[in-house]
């Protein structure tokens, strides 16, 4: 009869057992989160397409306000002399 100490069938067993139960684990932990950091991943994608909506829609309201005040402000300077122009 063999000695279960020195049987290198039995050394690994709890090892095994460890990794195997880790696997189970880790692979349910990370079937568990994937929709949790799928949800994350959409929202960020769907906030900076709403940014750069709001930037886009912001900048065309400026640009067509800019647009419709296409009157200059300015003073008139006389050069020079008035009565030498007439």
């Amino acid at each position: 009869m063999q000695n279960p100490i020195n049987n290198p069938l039995n050394s690994g067993r709890p090892t095994l057992y460890i990794f195997l139960a880790g696997l189970v684990i880790g692979i349910f932990i990370g079937w568990s989160m994937h929709g949790v950091i799928g949800l994350l991943f959409r929202v960020v994608i769907f906030a900076i397409a709403v940014i750069l909506i709001v930037l886009a829609v912001n900048f065309w309201q400026k640009t067509r306000l800019e647009s419709k005040d296409s009157t200059i402000e300015a003073t008139w300077r006389e050069t020079g002399d008035p009565k030498s122009r007439r």
